[in-house]
């Protein structure tokens, strides 16, 4: 009896073969932690007619002691990126379809050629079993013989261009009652740094949306782990939602030794870089293996696409804690970077301490480096209120608001606001300037607000409301080449609120 589609039409035996699943490749194999920070490809020989590729990736073990291991999966089809899976989970399945795709990955026409597997090894972990065990599978779904989607009728001359940056935001919408941190007139709150489900975030777009919401977000930077796959999907449920906040492009380089954020890309940016020192070379264990670049190179195709690369997190703990989580690359950094990341996640984590430290030591070099603030949340945070974010005075578009955060016209705070008055943010300051003054606003309570001199504290004042604040410069001061403010809690040393420096004119 001859096979029948789902029609009840009759299917010849060729026609029921073609419509099966075809096992394009099947690998077991054992890694050792000297394998760790290193990739592994493989080639996949995708058939015409494709219309869904399934990937299955299994690793054990998960962990050891409380550590985890990270196998992460990045695919490449004949004319470029495709997707990343960067996320924890051992056991995963990963599609790819003319119209749909796993979190992560791209969906689009499956051409026919060369397509690129890889295994991105950010953390083998010494174990009982000397590493880890993996199996992979690639699986090809062929579509039935009249499919519209056979590539021979789907163009795939170019590659898959990412989508637009939304330059205009929707009209307003009533919105909930202005929180305590709200943007004061003329400035733009925003957080710089978001995950979502498309990497290891644990939340999705509607979650992102509501967080938005509750923050009275401008905008936003969604910045997934080496992949730009999420954008869509949150501007999407913003337009859904009627909220007006921007989301600016971006994708955070996740490399071995050091992560850092493209804001304003909308290109995949290969993140796949040599160590501190390393030159270009092509590393991995099997053949094809991906070549890599330094790092000055990646940050200047950032900069090619009109982006800005900020250093996040850099003082955080690495490897094997988190692979890249600590900036390893040296103070040469400075001479690339355009701003780095010093307000990550609740302020309380130590590791701002030192990041804040790491940038008075490239102020101190002379480099004009400005901050950011981000949140890093990769889902409801428990400690909202310890979580710092960018206030920027621009126009409500990407390109003026990367242009504020590349100039230092912006504050970073968990509440109040806190901005230069003389002279204005990012404005010089006069060789010849007697004082300065600043403007604080929506104090939860007394504050001691700092005057920070070549990275350190020299003059206090204690305001009793909120209002002008000055300082008079004397002889001592005025030989100093930058100025910046924090604001404390009255008698506390967690930060409320800083100011980019201002900078004497030479």
């Amino acid at each position: 009896m001859p096979d029948t589609d789902g029609a009840g039409g009759a299917l010849t035996r060729r026609e029921a073969r073609l419509a099966e699943p075809a096992s394009l490749m099947h690998r077991q194999a054992h890694l050792g932690p000297s394998q760790a920070r290193t990739f592994l490809t493989f080639p996949i020989d995708l058939p015409g007619g494709t219309r869904a590729l399934t990937i299955r990736l299994r690793f054990s073990p998960a962990q050891v002691t409380r550590l985890r291991n990270l196998v992460t999966v990045s695919l490449f089809d004949p004319h470029g990126f495709r997707g990343a899976a960067h996320r924890h989970a051992p056991e995963q399945e990963l599609t790819v379809s003319l119209r749909e795709a796993s979190p992560g990955f791209l969906p689009g026409p499956l051409p026919a050629g060369l397509w690129t597997l890889e295994l991105d090894l950010h953390a083998v972990l010494p174990s009982l079993r000397g590493g880890l065990d993996y199996v992979l599978e690639v699986i090809a779904h062929p579509g039935a013989v009249d499919d519209p989607t056979l590539d021979d009728e789907v163009p795939t001359a170019e590659a898959i261009e990412p989508s637009a940056p939304d330059e205009s935001p929707l009209p307003p919408t009533p919105s909930p009652t202005r929180g305590e941190s709200a943007a004061p007139a003329g400035w733009l709150k925003g957080d710089l740094h978001v995950h979502s489900n498309h990497s290891d975030g644990r939340w999705m777009a509607a979650d992102i949306v509501e967080y938005a919401r509750q923050n009275r977000l401008d905008f936003l930077a969604l910045t997934d782990h080496n992949t730009m796959s999420g954008r869509d999907d949150l501007r999407a449920a913003l337009r859904r939602a009627g909220l007006p906040t921007l989301i600016i492009d971006g994708m955070e380089l996740t490399t071995f030794w050091g992560h850092a954020n493209a804001l304003g890309v909308a290109h995949w940016i290969d993140w796949r870089v040599a160590g501190p020192g390393g030159k270009p070379e092509r590393i991995g264990t099997d053949q094809d293996a991906p070549p890599t670049r330094v790092m000055p190179e990646a940050a200047a195709e950032v900069h090619q696409h009109g982006g800005l690369l900020v250093v996040n997190h850099p003082r955080s703990q690495g490897y094997p804690f988190c692979t890249g989580c600590h900036w390893d690359y040296g103070d040469e950094t400075a001479g690339y970077a355009d701003a780095i990341e010093v307000m990550n996640g609740p302020w309380s984590n130590k590791q701002n301490t030192y990041a804040l430290a790491l940038w008075d030591q490239w102020l101190n070099a002379g480099h004009r480096i400005p901050a950011t603030a981000g949140s890093d949340s990769h889902g409801v945070s428990r400690q909202p209120d310890q979580l710092g974010f960018t206030f920027v005075r621009a126009d409500l578009s990407q390109d003026g608001i990367l242009a504020a955060v590349k100039a230092g016209r912006t504050y970073l705070s968990r509440g109040p606001s806190l901005e230069w008055l003389r002279p204005l943010p990012a404005n010089d300051l006069a060789r010849d300037a007697t004082s300065l003054a600043a403007h604080l606003g929506d104090l939860p309570g007394p504050a001691d607000v700092w005057l920070v001199a070549d990275g350190r504290r020299e003059r206090l004042s204690q305001p009793s409301a909120a209002g002008e604040i000055r300082f008079e410069l004397d002889a001592a001061l005025r030989e100093r080449r930058w100025f910046r403010l924090e604001a404390c809690l009255r008698g506390k040393k967690e930060l409320l609120a800083l100011t980019n420096p201002v900078w004497r004119v030479d």
